[in-house]
């Protein structure tokens, strides 16, 4: 399993995109998707693994990240041997994850249906962590994990994933703001009729 650290240090940077999405609060031992993993026992040529929630586990997960149903999430992976930047050993995770989500439209109050699609790459090190300064070079590169242990979730990675790939916002499709601005608190601005402001628009036109 993931340790703690590990997954409060990514609940942390996800804090800066705004999409935590209640992630930080389910730091709990009892994981809803798990698929514990253990690294030594990775052949030369690969592991490769499809990652199948039931519905036990779906109806979870819908708690931990308040959705409306999550209908269907398969997740297939494949870790192979890599090296790291110092030519040392290490691993890599490659995952792409399915998913069917049910959630309600902020403009609409009503359910839609999204398929979701997400890819994410792992690299894990074992050993200490070195400080190390983050530049804009490095954004887009895959992310690096150092590990304690040989031991891994994917699942619960896939469900972090999951997580960040939610629009914390969800419009269905078509969906239009009828107002000004861009969000649900978007103030209507339906055309004025009549009053002092109507003669006042109708003067603007004329001059």
């Amino acid at each position: 399993m993931v340790e703690s650290g590990i997954l409060m240090r990514r609940a942390i940077s996800w804090c800066d995109r705004e999409k935590v999405h209640c992630i930080v609060d389910h730091l709990l031992p009892q994981l809803e998707f798990s698929r514990p993993l253990d690294l030594s026992d990775i052949p030369a040529e690969g592991f490769s693994r499809a990652l199948r929630a039931t519905s036990e586990e779906c109806e979870a997960l819908c708690r931990r990240f308040d959705l409306e149903e999550l209908r269907a999430l398969v997740a297939n992976i494949h870790i192979e041997h890599a090296r790291g930047p110092e030519g040392e050993p290490a691993l890599r995770l490659e995952a792409a994850i399915c998913a069917e989500v049910m959630q309600v439209c902020v403009v609409t109050l009503k359910q839609f249906r999204t398929n979701l699609e997400e890819t994410f790459t792992i690299q894990f090190q074992f050993g200490v962590e070195q400080e190390k300064v983050i530049s804009e070079d490095d954004f887009g590169k895959d992310t690096t994990e150092f590990l304690e242990t040989s031991k891994i979730d994917p699942g619960e990675l896939v469900a972090q994933h999951l997580a960040l790939a939610l629009d914390p916002h969800p419009r269905a499709p078509g969906a239009l703001w009828q107002g000004l601005g861009d969000g649900p608190s978007a103030t209507n601005m339906s055309p004025i009729t009549d009053g002092p402001f109507a003669k006042l628009g109708q003067l603007k036109h004329k001059m």
